[in-house]
Formats: structure tokens, sequence, C-alpha cells
């Protein structure tokens, strides 16, 4: 992945960039005590449900293996993570909305809910388009992807296919669906495959990723 803080101050340009890339890499954008802040009220809430291991720093947020805990989808628990008001204060205001006013050249307005992935390793969100799951309503979505913390390639990153926002087969099949309403979903479920592989082998491209640091901010749409 490419870094874009070149034109981090250019919204004209990152916007040109975006359509180009079909995503931005900006790095250390975001202020590194409020991403802490978030991280430790998103730790605490699921230390409280027994799924953090105490042999390690709590704020180390390594998984305890004898939690029976299934992974979490929107609903429940996993909606109360996002509600809480340190991961508001990092996704809902400052430096986020600062840089997006600057994007869009105007005023903008979250989503109410807060998507947290507690992904666990060895398991995967698969591969997908986000606005199958809230790309009602305005053409100009983005998805803010906000590592809570440093994160490794091999520690669970997130990866872009290169140019899949130009897939125009996958955006008119796939992509053209609405996971709340069950006559488009019944062939692909959310997700258009768990194998990377396999999507990269019929359309192209190649997976980019990055080692992720504290602040970071990655955009797609």
């Amino acid at each position: 992945m490419r870094s874009s803080n070149d034109i981090l101050e250019d919204g004209q340009a990152l916007r040109h960039r975006m359509k180009q890339d079909g995503y931005l890499l900006l790095r250390e954008v975001l202020d590194q005590n409020t991403v802490i802040e978030a991280r430790r009220e998103l730790v605490e809430k699921l230390d409280s449900i027994g799924d953090i291991d105490h042999n390690y720093p709590l704020i180390d947020a390594i998984l305890n293996l004898e939690s029976n805990n299934k992974p979490m989808s929107a609903t429940g628990f996993a909606k109360k993570l996002g509600a809480g008001r340190a991961i508001r204060a990092l996704v809902h205001q400052g430096r986020m909305l600062e840089f997006y006013r600057r994007f869009f050249g105007k005023e903008v307005r979250p989503l109410d809910f807060v998507w947290v992935r507690t992904t666990r390793v060895g398991s995967s969100a698969g591969c997908h388009y986000d606005w199958v799951y809230m790309g009602r309503g305005s053409k100009l979505l983005h998805t803010s992807w906000t590592p809570i913390g440093d994160v490794t390639k091999i520690e669970g990153s997130l990866a872009i296919l290169e140019g899949s926002h130009k897939f125009d087969t996958l955006i008119s099949t796939y992509g053209s669906i609405d996971v709340d309403d069950e006559r488009t979903t019944k062939k692909y479920k959310g997700q258009y495959t768990a194998n990377p592989v396999e999507v990269q082998k019929k359309f192209g491209g190649k997976w980019l990723t990055t080692d992720f640091k504290t602040g970071d901010l990655l955009l797609f749409t």
C-alpha cells in the first residue's frame, strides 16, 4: 500500500487518488492517546466476558483460549463495543471528522453504528465489499478502517485487492446485493468468498497490505 500523507492537506488530490486507487492510507493522522483510550475501553469490555488472557498485560488483548464465547455478530454485546464513550470520541469526533471535512470539502456525518472487529487469530471476515452491508443512501460512503493499536501483516491486518473498486462485473453482481434483503443474499450471505486466492484468480490484481501503527487510518469505498 502506498501512503497518501504527501497530499494530506489537499482535498482535491485526495479525492483523485481515492478514485484512482480505491483507498487512502494515512499514517499517524489520528491522536495516539485517543486511540489507546479506545483500545483500553474495548479490552476492558472483552475482559468482562472472559475473553482476555490474564497471563499477559490487559492492554495487549491476548485471547483467552479457554473462552467459549462465539465470534461476535453486529448485535448484542458486539453492538455495545461500538457504543462506548472512548470509541466514539475516536471515530465520531476530533481528527477523524477534521480529515473528512477536508477530504470532502463540506460537513460530514458518521454512521451511528460503529463496527468493531474482534476477529480471532486463524479466522477472517472473508472477502467482501463493505457497501453490501451499509451501502444504502449516500454514494459518498467511505469505510474508515482504524487499527486500535499496532497491527503487523501477520497479526490480522486488513488487505485490499488492487483495483477491486473497478471490477465492474463483480460490482454489478455480488456488489449490488443488500445483506438485509433476503431476495439478494441467497447466494453470497454477505461475503463473496472466504478464499482470497479464488477472487484473485478470477478478477486479477494483487493483495495489498502493510504493517499498521497506532494512529494510522485506512479509507476505502
